[in-house]
C-alpha cells in the first residue's frame, strides 16, 4: 500500500477554477460521496480536503463537513464548511432539498392507491375485519386501521 500524502490525494481530483466544483475521481459511495483509504482508515474525500485546508483539527474531528454546492463528490475547499448535524438540516431545508415520499412513491410502500381503495371498499361493506384485510394485503392491522380512518393515504 502506498503512503497517502496531500499530493496523492489531489492527484485523484479533477481540479478546475477556484469557484468551480473539484470532483473526486476515485471511489464514490452510494453515488454520493468520494471515499478513500487514508492512513489505514476509510474516509470521505471531502473530509480529507477540509482537513488538508485546515478546517478540521484532525480527520476524526466530530464536526460535519458540509457542501455549499450540494455536490457530494466536490472536494474544493472553497465549497466546504464545517458545521453540526443541525447545520446540515438547516442547510438542506433552506435549499429545498427535503422531500418526503408518500403513497406509492415511498420505497417502503407495498400498497398502491388502487389497493387502498379496494381495502376501504371491502371494509365499508362490513364483511371484513381489519385483521383479515391485513392478511389479504400483506400489511399490519394497524396500517389497515390508519387507511380506513383516512389517516394514511389521504
Amino acid at each position: 500500500m502506498r503512503k497517502q500524502t496531500p499530493e496523492t490525494f489531489w492527484a485523484r481530483v479533477d481540479k478546475r477554477g477556484p469557484h468551480e466544483c473539484w470532483n473526486w475521481r476515485g471511489t464514490v459511495v452510494d453515488g454520493r460521496y468520494g471515499q478513500l483509504a487514508w492512513h489505514g482508515k476509510i474516509c470521505l474525500a471531502h473530509r480529507i480536503s477540509a482537513w488538508l485546508d485546515g478546517k478540521l483539527e484532525d480527520i476524526e474531528d466530530f464536526r460535519w463537513v458540509l457542501h455549499k454546492c450540494d455536490n457530494g463528490v466536490c472536494v474544493n475547499p472553497n465549497h466546504l464548511f464545517v458545521g453540526t448535524a443541525r447545520d446540515n438540516t438547516r442547510d438542506m431545508l433552506a435549499k429545498g432539498r427535503h422531500w418526503v415520499h408518500k403513497g406509492e412513491a415511498s420505497v417502503k410502500s407495498i400498497l398502491t392507491e388502487k389497493l387502498v381503495e379496494e381495502i376501504r371498499q371491502k371494509y365499508a361493506t362490513g364483511d371484513y375485519y381489519q385483521d383479515e384485510l391485513a392478511t389479504m394485503y400483506k400489511t399490519s392491522q394497524s396500517n389497515i386501521s390508519l387507511i380506513v380512518l383516512r389517516k394514511h393515504w389521504k
